[in-house]
């Protein structure tokens, strides 16, 4: 079942990349999200990370494409809160990155996307990755607790890396979860639909991060005010969600996972 699933996910992939050339915005986040999506299911047993050099090296080509893009994005939407935000130095470094992803990776990268994925796809084949119950039950409870344990730290500082770890934790967990409940659920306190909202949180307070990260130099007293603002409340609602799905209630997230099998 779980081969399936990363089979199905791989074909997403083979796809996005044969559309890259005609939307390599739309073809870059597919691709990196359904490399997120297996990386978590790979850990759902041991020998899963026999497999993941390939889909790791793939993402790090990726990368700085998404980063560049969401750093357009972010100053959009700090423009569209605020028009005194708009700043034309800011504007002219953000265009002439190289990994604006409007811009197509070069011949290069793309031909190391292809192999990288063509690799993936033999190891796929040749290792059948079928873990039993008790082992997707070991790998959702180890990535709950590692969520659990993140989001502590986080709490007791939230600087950038402890809140990028956050988010990776509650991505993987989210993604895990997607696999065996499906992708949507209508119960808001469900630890899917938690998860979700959760993961879209600090997914938005990254960016922030990012940008803030990258343009320091060309950062005044408004932007930082304005960015520090929208980072303080989408922390509030980060850990009042965070509280929601963990809770200190283990019992209970655990109780829900055994029942599901």
């Amino acid at each position: 079942m779980v081969s399936q699933k990363m089979t199905s996910l791989n074909q997403d992939m083979e796809n996005a990349l044969k559309s890259i050339e005609m939307q390599p915005v739309m073809a870059i986040h597919e691709l990196r999200k359904r490399t997120k999506y297996i990386r978590a299911l790979l850990r759902f047993h041991p020998q899963g990370k026999a497999l993941q050099a390939s889909l790791k090296s793939l993402s790090n080509i990726l990368a700085p494409y998404r980063d560049a893009q969401v750093m357009w994005d972010t100053y959009q939407a700090c423009v569209t809160d605020n028009a005194e935000l708009r700043k034309i130095t800011i504007e002219d470094r953000l265009k002439k990155s190289s990994f604006l992803m409007e811009k197509l990776p070069d011949s290069a990268a793309l031909i190391t996307l292809h192999q990288l994925l063509a690799s993936f796809k033999s190891q796929l084949e040749g290792h059948p990755f079928d873990p039993s119950t008790d082992h997707i039950y070991k790998g959702m409870k180890t990535s709950h607790q590692t969520g659990k344990k993140a989001f502590k730290r986080a709490r007791q500082n939230s600087d950038f890396e402890l809140i990028h770890i956050w988010r990776k934790k509650t991505k993987q967990l989210w993604y895990q979860l997607r696999f065996i409940f499906g992708d949507l659920h209508e119960d808001p306190d469900h630890a899917l639909s938690l998860s979700h909202t959760l993961s879209q949180t600090l997914g938005d307070i990254h960016d922030l991060d990012v940008f803030s990260n990258s343009l320091t130099d060309l950062l005044d007293d408004t932007h930082k005010s304005h960015l520090s603002g929208k980072r303080n409340h989408l922390l509030k609602n980060a850990i009042d969600t965070g509280l929601r799905l963990d809770g200190g209630k283990s019992s209970t997230f655990y109780k829900m996972l055994v029942q599901s099998f």
